[in-house]
């Protein structure tokens, strides 16, 4: 939209390529951060499914602590690169 354009609500839009650029930029950092951590969601399943088990038996959970450790490794090492690549 712009000023000639009947329609214009005074709100100029942006539209430049080197905006578009930038843009597709942080996208694509974003998209190889997700999918670098997206690897380990299998790994992620089968440990789910084995706390699930050992929760339900009499001895009960006893690696709940490490993996509790882990997945707070594993959110701070996301945030960082996020971070990294994005704003990099």
């Amino acid at each position: 939209m712009y000023a000639h354009d009947p329609s214009y609500n005074g709100i100029e839009v942006i539209d430049t390529l080197p905006t578009r650029t930038v843009q597709k930029q942080a996208f694509s950092k974003l998209i190889v951060t997700c999918s670098t951590f997206a690897l380990y969601t299998t790994s992620f399943t089968k440990d789910a499914n084995k706390a699930l088990v050992s929760a339900e038996t009499s001895e009960g959970d006893g690696g709940a602590k490490k993996r509790s450790d882990f997945l707070i490794r594993f959110e701070t090492n996301f945030n960082h690169w996020l971070r990294v690549r994005l704003f990099a």
